[in-house]
């Protein structure tokens, strides 16, 4: 009988193999081929019987290397767009912040703006009403008094310190564990907003004032430096856009600079008075 020729073993022993896995079942198997056919050739059984049953489990173990060989490639690619969408997902959270202050931007308070109203409109009809309240959320727009001569005065370094500073509060005064919490963004050099859902007029006004109270017992770079905000607030109109709403909150904070600065102004009291 011929025993196993060189070629063969070279043929059924030289495969890319890697010690892991269905990589070292590779290797039993491929053992297992040479002694089968050492055997079946000792014990006379037809050799072209034998070389058939041995490519036909050749062709299966090929099979199964391919399909592990894809599978790793396919989990290759799949971490790398994994990792590829956290990434985009980070970037997106960075370019919706505020690099100062950590706050949001005003792209941030645009889409917060849009949750809201849709999370407004979505509860109404879970309720299954047939009307949603319209004015169960408050928006507060916040202006550092005086920022300019501080900026003017005392440098840049010491009006961004103090940005900084009035961030820190607003979010110490807000309701960050609330269910849905408020939002509060900074929509320009030294002027911020805050969403507030599901907020009454005396809780969102509440809110501004101890907001303010604070700001005013801030201590400063200089004894001298006296820091205060004017704060408007509007009643949210899932009807309206951001820009309108903000308008009417801005047309409260208006009046509250002509009061002399320092104080909360709610819009429907300009409505009572016009």
């Amino acid at each position: 009988m011929e025993s196993i020729t060189k070629s063969e073993e070279s043929q059924i022993t030289e495969r890319p193999l890697r010690l892991e896995g269905l990589a070292v079942q590779e290797i039993y198997f491929s053992l297992g081929l040479l002694a089968a056919k050492k055997i079946s050739t000792d014990f006379g059984v037809a050799e072209p019987l034998v070389n058939h049953m041995i490519d036909q489990e050749v062709v299966k173990s090929n099979l199964r290397f391919q399909s592990f060989e894809n599978q790793s490639k396919y989990d290759h690619v799949s971490e790398k767009y994994y990792n590829l969408s956290l990434e985009n997902e980070r970037l997106v959270e960075v370019s919706n912040k505020d690099s100062l202050t950590g706050l949001f931007n005003r792209r941030g308070a645009e889409i917060a703006y849009s949750r809201l109203v849709d999370h407004t409109k979505n509860e109404s009809n879970r309720r299954q009403k047939n009307v949603y309240d319209k004015h169960d959320s408050q928006i507060l727009i916040i202006d550092v008094d005086n920022f300019k001569l501080t900026n003017d005065t005392y440098g840049h370094g010491v009006g961004d310190n103090l940005l900084s500073k009035i961030a820190k509060i607003m979010t110490s005064n807000t309701r960050q564990k609330h269910v849905v919490p408020d939002v509060i963004s900074r929509i320009g050099g030294d002027e911020f907003l805050i969403l507030m859902y599901g907020a009454p007029r005396n809780v969102a006004e509440h809110t501004a004032n101890a907001i303010r109270n604070e700001v005013k017992d801030l201590a400063l770079y200089d004894p001298a430096l006296k820091s205060s905000v004017s704060i408007g607030i509007g009643a949210v109109n899932v009807d309206l856009s951001l820009k309108d709403t903000v308008d009417l909150a801005d047309r409260a904070l208006l009046q509250a600079k002509k009061f002399g600065k320092d104080i909360v102004v709610h819009f429907d009291d300009l409505t009572v008075t016009s």
